[in-house]
């Protein structure tokens, strides 16, 4: 009992040496003269927002040159390394097939061609007789009127004759002589009818209509019609062999397409990156012979760390600077990564930079600048800067001259001055160059 008794004594006594020191430390707090300070009005500022990164120039795509047509390389007009034009040929081939068919359509197409100008003089010429039929038939009309004529005539005469041999002015002889020539002369003229009307088949009116065309009014325009209806096989002709030389160019036209696709052509302006065949090497059809990087774009690559990434947005504004030939470009970002490197831990970032004058070259050291919207932050030098035991930022807050200590987080550090994004307001004071021996709640005084 009595060692109980003597361990709260000693315990009461303890915790009355700690109050009665505790006590004088806050007496002393109270009563210590304000403590002289140089202050920093915190201020907004615009920061020039930059991030520079290295990288390289890397050609966009590239492109596989091959044949449509399979043959023996006999000519090879670039090699690995050398650039090259859109449509510069790069090396030749040889089918002897393809140029044995080109030379069969050639002498088809001549065939064609002079069966042609047979059919188009097969055509003149049945025009020509048909227009001569028509003036036959005009002659052979006139001739009926002229012989109709004479028979009417003779007829009058006849029965003169008649008259006078009922008088006996003539002999019965002299009179069945007149009827026998009378009656030849209208047989006659009957027989020539008879072969108008034949030679007029497929020359009337009627047969017009018959064809489904209505009759002109003028005589002109029925003479060309009819010339046009009977002559139509001839013409049919015509257009059937015009048909044969068209289908034949087209063909030989093909065959020369086929032919011009025996010159291996770059299908882009760029670099030759790799040439997999050599001369007198068979080539398949639509086997790869080149592959051509395209150089009219180039992509500029690099790495960007993942604590930054964020800051990186497609179409954002960006420099890129390459000192080999001291040229700078503005472009924009045009491909993220979605994924980070696994060895690495960066974001693969490009963008397109046009290469025109193919003054660029994939391989070429680079440096990138992405250039963001100046921000405004709040502002303090970094002499106002503390750190709490756990190395947090923080800083002395002056309020009604009694100092107070307040966690931050800083944007940046940059030219000496801390950016902070919070635990500031605008136009607070904050003890600049604090001393270690001030503490929380102590009196100060501005300097």
């Amino acid at each position: 009992m009595k060692h109980k008794i003597n361990g709260f004594k000693i315990l009461l006594g303890f915790y009355s040496i700690l109050l009665l020191f505790s006590c004088k430390d806050e007496d002393s707090l109270i009563n210590r003269n304000p403590v002289k300070v140089e202050a920093i009005s915190v201020k907004k500022e615009k920061i020039e927002n930059t991030i520079k990164t290295l990288g390289t120039l890397s050609y966009k795509s590239k492109h596989n040159v091959s044949s449509l047509v399979s043959g023996r390389l006999v000519s090879l007009n670039v090699k690995e390394g050398d650039f090259v034009n859109k449509g510069q040929c790069l090396g030749n081939l040889r089918n002897i097939q393809l140029e044995n068919q080109k030379e069969m359509y050639e002498n088809n197409l001549s065939e064609a061609e002079a069966s042609l100008l047979i059919a188009e003089d097969n055509f003149r010429t049945e025009r020509l007789n048909i227009e001569k039929q028509m003036k036959c038939l005009e002659k052979l009309n006139m001739q009926i009127q002229q012989t109709d004529k004479e028979y009417e005539y003779k007829k009058k005469c006849f029965l003169k004759s008649q008259e006078l041999y009922s008088v006996g002015g003539i002999s019965e002889s002299k009179l069945c002589e007149e009827e026998m020539n009378l009656d030849q002369l209208k047989t006659s003229v009957e027989v020539m009818k008879k072969e108008y009307e034949i030679s007029s088949v497929g020359f009337r009116n009627e047969d017009i209509e018959k064809f489904g065309y209505e009759v002109p009014a003028s005589q002109k325009e029925i003479k060309d019609l009819i010339v046009n209806i009977n002559s139509r096989q001839a013409s049919n002709a015509v257009v059937q062999e015009r048909t044969r030389v068209d289908s034949v160019k087209k063909s030989l036209l093909n065959m020369e397409l086929l032919m011009d696709e025996l010159k291996i052509k770059s299908t882009v302006s760029g670099i030759v990156a790799t040439c997999n065949f050599q001369i007198g090497d068979h080539v398949s059809e639509n086997e790869t012979c080149f592959v051509i990087f395209d150089t009219s774009n180039l992509n500029a690559v690099f790495y960007v760390q993942e604590q930054e990434i964020g800051k990186y947005k497609t179409n954002s504004k960006l420099l890129v600077a390459i000192p080999s030939i001291t040229e700078s470009f503005e472009t924009f970002v045009s491909e993220i990564s979605p994924v980070a490197d696994p060895v690495t831990g960066n974001f693969c970032v490009k963008a397109e930079i046009c290469n025109s004058n193919n003054m660029l070259k994939p391989g070429m050291f680079i440096n990138c600048t992405l250039l963001i919207n100046n921000l405004e932050y709040l502002t303090i030098p970094e002499s106002c800067l503390l750190y709490d035991e756990l190395e947090n930022p923080m800083v002395l807050c002056i309020s009604n001259n009694h100092v107070f200590y307040r966690k931050i987080k800083i944007y940046c550090k940059k030219n000496g001055l801390l950016y902070i994004e919070e635990g500031l307001k605008e136009n607070d004071m904050i003890v600049n160059l604090p001393s270690l021996m001030l503490k929380e709640g102590e009196a100060v005084e501005i300097q």
